[in-house]
């Protein structure tokens, strides 16, 4: 029973070579699924770090010409104060 047994049979061969086979490339499959994901997602941080960076930029030219702005009143304000006290 056990020579029986022990020889294995050319069906089960086949079996666990396409078991092999099919588990090698699902493998594959996953690991290129994960890095096709990964690479997007990259993608869409980079994006949304530039839109993020393109705002901030935004922020800090309006921020700047405010900044101007309210120092031309600040020296409008001294000059016509100088020119009431004169």
């Amino acid at each position: 029973m056990c020579a029986h047994s022990c020889v294995q049979s050319p069906l089960l061969s086949l079996i666990q070579a396409v078991f092999r086979c099919c588990s090698l490339q699902f493998h594959k499959w996953h690991a290129e699924l994960e890095a096709a994901y990964a690479s997007e997602m990259e993608e869409k941080f980079k994006r949304y770090a530039d839109l993020l960076n393109s705002h901030r930029q935004s922020c800090e030219d309006i921020l700047a010409k405010v900044g101007a702005f309210i120092g031309e009143l600040v020296m409008r304000s001294c000059w016509d104060a100088r020119c009431f006290v004169a």
